[in-house]
Formats: C-alpha cells, sequence, structure tokens
C-alpha cells in the first residue's frame, strides 16, 4: 500500500533521496567500524607476536634442562593467548554498546512523558447530518 500512496503523490525521487542518504550514514557508520576492527586486529596480532616472541626468548635464555615437550606446550600456550586476546577484546567492546543502548533506554525512561493529548467529545448522534462539502475544489 505504501508503494501506491508514494507514486499517486509523485514523491519517488524524494523518498529515493531519503533512501539513499540513509544508506550513505549507514555506510559511513559501517566503514569506521570495519576500519576500528581492522586496526585493533592489527594491533592485538602485534601484541600476540610480542607475546609468543617473549616466550620463546626466554625459553632460550634459560639454563638448565629444557624439556621439548615442555618448550613447546609453553609456546603453544603463547599462541593461543593471541586469538584468546582478540576474541575477548572483541567480546568487551560489544558488551560495551550494548550497556550503552540499555542506558539509552533507562535514559528515555527516566524523562516525563509528553501531555496526554485531549479528546474531543462528539454527540452521541454524531454525524447528525450526512452531506459533504467540498471547499475550494477543481480538477
Amino acid at each position: 500500500m505504501g508503494a501506491e500512496v508514494v507514486r499517486a503523490y509523485g514523491a519517488q525521487d524524494r523518498f529515493v533521496h531519503k533512501l539513499e542518504d540513509r544508506i550513505d550514514n549507514y555506510n559511513r557508520v559501517a566503514f569506521y567500524r570495519l576500519f576500528s576492527h581492522r586496526w585493533m586486529g592489527i594491533h592485538l596480532l602485534v601484541v600476540g607476536n610480542v607475546i609468543c616472541s617473549a616466550t620463546s626468548l626466554l625459553w632460550n635464555l634459560t639454563k638448565g634442562i629444557k624439556s621439548g615437550a615442555l618448550v613447546g606446550l609453553g609456546t603453544a600456550f603463547a599462541l593461543d593467548k593471541n586469538s584468546s586476546l582478540g576474541f575477548m577484546v572483541i567480546t568487551q567492546s560489544e558488551v560495551e554498546v550494548n550497556l550503552m543502548s540499555m542506558d539509552r533506554v533507562q535514559h528515555y525512561i527516566s524523562n516525563p512523558s509528553e501531555a496526554v493529548l485531549r479528546k474531543r467529545q462528539l454527540s452521541l448522534n454524531w454525524p447528525d447530518k450526512g452531506r459533504l462539502e467540498f471547499l475550494n475544489y477543481s480538477l
């Protein structure tokens, strides 16, 4: 039903421009979000590589008897922390975004309501006349 009304009023261009503006706004936000996730991913990879390199360096610098299984286990744990670190940061940011939306809902709930609209009382026999008037009508 909505498309027919838009076409009847000849407002297709206005609605198309409004839709394009909204898509542009969404894409702008989506681009910055994707960019920030890539930036964060690169930095988390660097931190993970530093952790893995430091673990391997410490294994090489220690003196004494080193078991190959123990060195492999330590290096595997260091490599695993890289993906765990990214997952924890992304999860934390999603939780923060969701809590921000809850904060907005709480803010809207605490705002005072607008005044209630007063309804006009109609007579019991409304409509009392069965006529229709066209004022300043032309084709």
